[in-house]
């Protein structure tokens, strides 16, 4: 619950059906946005840039661990577009 409350996680008509997933959503969404932030700086290089999970998402609920592939770790690459 600590990122920025954008999907209504705490609704049962959440887009992602369970709440944990949901919140974990969220704060994905907080620190993706402030990683644009720094590819979107004009001061900035051209840059690749590598945001890698260390785990797979710790969920109790069955359901919601079932939501991801069991071993891999989610990631998102940004590349400079060529001039």
């Amino acid at each position: 619950g600590d990122g920025s409350p954008r999907f209504g996680c705490q609704t049962p008509a959440n887009p992602f059906g369970h709440a944990e997933v949901c919140s974990m959503a969220e704060l994905w969404t907080d620190v993706l946005e402030q990683v644009a932030k720094i590819a979107l700086d004009p001061a900035l290089p051209p840059t690749a840039l590598l945001t890698v999970g260390d785990h797979a998402p710790p969920f109790w609920s069955r359901q919601a661990r079932q939501l991801f592939r069991p071993g891999e770790v989610s990631w998102v690459s940004l590349w400079p577009r060529s001039p």
